[in-house]
């Protein structure tokens, strides 16, 4: 469930007045929630003195089984049932499911030569182009439990094994971390065990926030000990000391946020003078979440680091929408670039996945999301704030209302935001208050409510 709430007053704006007094009732604008409720006791329905209608209430045929049974009766009989035709209508538009196969428009130059991997068979075999290598294809086999490929990932992998540049567009959660992760260690293996020796890293996945690269390094973690790959994961918020004495015995593969990485790059080690790290054998980028990484003002280090790759570099980038933005930045860095769109389109429409609630409000706002936790208890949840303070305090009056919540924003220590994704992954908290640091790319799936508690500054951030 995702629930909107907008309303002028805070809780800071008076709390105790705002607990202890009685705030106008709510003026709520909201879609009929579809979750199924308790039928009601036959015995309740029917008239004492018609036993008969008692024993034909209780029938065991299902709603949809009734419904399915009402609307070819009304078919055979020439009558509409307008009754079962409202119910399949709202049906439709709050809870029908999303396709199975998602619409995928691809184009480009050659674009058509490529035929996708939609299935483990054809993953295994590879094409005349490119091909997996097996110690990928084995390793997925026997401890990923991989069946099929995602969309994304069976159109992606066949053009990124192939040296093609690619622009995948895909919503968070279809599997674009697998999608350019095993073509990038197809790459770095490439090179490993070339003829002529090198000295990495071989491959760059540059992601907006530092959840995000934590998150790929631990998705990685595992291919890259199958196949003897050295990875860093390198990222601002800690000391940079660790992080450098990591390179210092090689490395093949990096997952960075762009800040850290243009400052190990561009500044010289102040005791020696000389360069930090060269990426002057990178041949394989990753622009993940690109249109959030320009959001957040990153354009000038992407910029910067691009220059520092080699000349005959291939590029990935990868967002979950399409703005203008991320279409003038592809056009410049990607002119070749065939594009995949993965059941997207240029405009904004709302999640057909996430039952959603819009709610006005002109008393306490804290109040409502009390109301909203409470019906739901024991299920995860994510509240997202435009401020980083208003995170902090509403976290804070959380737990003083006894709510297992943590949060996680710019203004606490790196350590503090991993502690607090860890808690809640473990379901040691059961919820999360963030700002825009949380908005894209984790992989949190037993989240079941999410609560806007703020209007985002940009439309498509939360």
């Amino acid at each position: 469930m995702l629930a909107s709430i907008f309303g002028r007053k805070t809780r800071s704006s008076g709390r105790k007045k705002n607990r202890n007094g009685a705030p106008a009732a709510p003026q709520e604008v909201e879609v009929k929630c579809s979750r199924k409720r308790k039928r009601p006791a036959a015995e309740s329905l029917a008239p004492s003195s018609a036993p008969s209608q008692k024993l034909q209430l209780r029938s065991t045929t299902s709603g949809a089984a009734r419904r399915r049974q009402a609307k070819e009766k009304a078919a055979a009989t020439g009558t509409p049932s307008d009754k079962v035709a409202g119910l399949e209508a709202v049906k439709d538009s709050l809870t029908e499911p999303a396709p199975s196969a998602p619409a995928v428009e691809i184009f480009g130059k050659d674009a058509s030569e490529f035929k996708p991997w939609d299935t483990f068979e054809l993953v295994q075999q590879g094409s005349a182009k490119a091909k997996l290598p097996q110690v990928l294809i084995s390793y997925m086999a026997k401890f990923k439990a991989f069946k099929e490929p995602t969309a994304i990932q069976a159109y992606c992998w066949p053009l990124a094994c192939a040296g093609r540049q690619v622009v995948g567009i895909s919503k968070t959660g279809s599997g674009k971390t697998l999608a350019f992760l095993l073509p990038a260690l197809q790459r770095v293996l490439a090179f490993k065990f070339a003829k002529t020796p090198s000295f990495g890293p071989y491959a760059l996945i540059l992601t907006p926030t530092r959840e995000l690269a934590l998150q790929i390094a631990r998705d990685a973690a595992g291919l890259c000990k199958a196949t003897g790959i050295k990875m860093a994961c390198l990222y601002g918020g800690t000391s940079k000391g660790d992080q450098i004495k990591s390179l210092h015995f090689g490395v093949d593969q990096l997952i960075c946020t762009p800040g850290r990485l243009d400052d190990l790059v561009s500044k010289p080690d102040k005791f020696t003078g000389q360069s930090i790290l060269s990426l002057s054998m990178v041949h394989y980028v990753v622009l993940d979440e690109a249109d959030c990484m320009l959001d957040l003002g990153f354009e000038p280090q992407v910029r910067r680091l691009l220059q520092h790759v080699a000349e005959q570099r291939q590029i990935l980038c990868f967002s979950a929408t399409w703005p203008k933005k991320v279409q003038a930045l592809t056009k410049e860095l990607l002119p070749d670039a065939i594009h995949i769109k993965v059941g997207a389109s240029d405009g904004i429409s709302g999640n057909r996945d996430v039952e959603q609630h819009v709610r006005l409000l002109t008393g306490d706002r804290f109040q409502e999301l009390k109301t909203i936790l409470q019906s739901h208890p024991n299920q995860a949840c994510i509240i997202f704030c435009a401020l980083k303070k208003t995170a902090a305090s509403l976290n804070r009056w959380l737990r003083e209302e006894s709510f297992a919540s943590g949060a996680i924003h710019g203004n606490l220590m790196q350590q503090e935001r991993i502690e607090v994704m860890e808690q809640f992954r473990k379901e040691e908290l059961k919820i999360l208050v963030a700002t825009d640091v949380a908005a894209r790319g984790l992989d949190l799936k037993r989240i079941l409510v999410v609560v806007n508690y703020e209007s985002p500054v940009v439309c498509l951030v939360h």
